[in-house]
């Protein structure tokens, strides 16, 4: 006997049953390799109540699989396991709370012109002693004066690419990966040089280098779906003049 036992732990608001290795889970049950699975407590499998019913219901059955919740007391061999359902329920309303909340939380610093995202645009960097501000990154803040400079000469976002790459300046996510480590496999290390015209063009239409915070350009569509949606401008959250002077000052 195969047993699969599913104590990792991951957010609450990521499709769980997505993750590699339920699906890994998954294809051995098809193939008969696993006729037990375990968890934690029910939540572990999923707070999507339909799917959670759909692999307790359907598919561990069809597959001859036990399922056990550690904490929440089932066991579908003993068969008697009404409260299943219910605690599934309380499991999917518990993370639509939390996404509510989570939502609620990040406008709020929206409007407090707060910086939200995970990295720092091109040319600047969170301020070390408040991650929610931005300050200029002078290792590459220059570059970016240059691309607006060039761009008010009437010069292409294409042709600006071109004289990045000459003049051999490092691609955002070239940059970051040799200033943190991190990332490595994420451009082509064969040629890691210049912007491409989109990124310049990016850069030439995003307000941040005015100085201004604008946030809430995109969200996901719910707390089950974790697709990212792009919200109209209207929707947009802009705070003027959120880290001092502008980088292009």
């Amino acid at each position: 006997t195969l047993i699969f036992q599913c104590f990792q732990k991951y957010r609450y608001l990521t499709s769980a049953f997505e993750r590699p290795d339920f699906k890994r889970m998954v294809a051995d049950i098809e193939k008969g390799l696993i006729n037990i699975v375990i968890v934690k407590d029910l939540s572990r499998l999923g707070r999507n109540n339909a799917m959670v019913a759909l692999y307790t219901e359907m598919i561990f059955p069809d597959n001859d699989v036990r399922f056990i919740a550690i904490n929440d007391n089932i066991d579908t061999t003993n068969g008697d396991n009404d409260i299943m359902p219910f605690k599934s329920v309380v499991n999917e309303f518990y993370a639509k709370d939390i996404s509510k909340k989570i939502r609620s939380a990040y406008r709020v610093k929206a409007l407090n012109g707060d910086f939200t995202a995970s990295f720092a645009p091109y040319g600047y960097q969170k301020d070390p002693n408040n991650k929610y501000k931005l300050i200029s990154d002078e290792n590459t803040a220059d570059n970016v004066r240059r691309i607006f400079r060039l761009a008010a000469e009437g010069i292409s976002p294409y042709k600006i690419s071109v004289i990045l790459s000459k003049d051999k300046i490092l691609k955002p996510r070239a940059y970051f990966s040799e200033t943190t480590g991190r990332y490595t496999t994420a451009y082509d290390n064969e040629h890691p040089f210049g912007l491409c015209n989109c990124t310049v063009t990016t850069i030439i239409k995003n307000r941040v280098y005015l100085g201004h915070m604008v946030n809430n350009k995109s969200t996901t569509k719910s707390y089950k779906n974790r697709k990212i949606a792009k919200n109209s401008p209207e929707e947009w959250i802009e705070m003027k003049n959120t880290h001092g002077r502008n980088i292009l000052s």
